[in-house]
C-alpha cells in the first residue's frame, strides 16, 4: 500500500456500495504490512539521529516526543504496546 489515502478513495468509488465494503476490507487487510513498513521507516531514521547526527537518546527523545528509553527501543527495533492491560474477567 503505497498511498492509503488513495486506497481509499478508489474503494469508495467503486459503483456499488457492496463493492465499495470489499475494497475497503482489501484495504483495511493491507494496514497491517503498511504499519510494518512505517515502522521500519522511523527505526531507520531514529537510528540515523543517533549514529549520524550524534544526537543522545536524550536530545531524540525530546525531538519526537518520546522518553529517551523508548527512543533507543525505536532504533532497536523494540515495539510498543508494553502497557498493562486489564486482566480477564473471571
Amino acid at each position: 500500500m503505497e498511498d492509503p489515502s488513495a486506497e481509499v478513495a478508489a474503494a469508495l468509488n467503486q459503483p456499488t456500495r457492496a463493492e465499495q465494503a470489499k475494497a475497503l476490507a482489501e484495504v483495511l487487510n493491507q494496514i497491517p504490512s503498511f504499519a510494518a513498513y512505517v515502522r521500519s521507516l522511523r527505526q531507520d531514521v531514529v537510528r540515523r539521529m543517533h549514529e549520524d547526527d550524534d544526537m543522545s537518546w536524550a536530545e531524540i527523545g525530546d525531538a519526537i516526543g518520546q522518553h529517551r528509553t523508548r527512543a533507543a527501543q525505536i532504533a532497536r527495533g523494540v515495539a510498543g504496546g508494553s502497557k498493562k492491560k486489564n486482566p480477564p474477567p473471571e
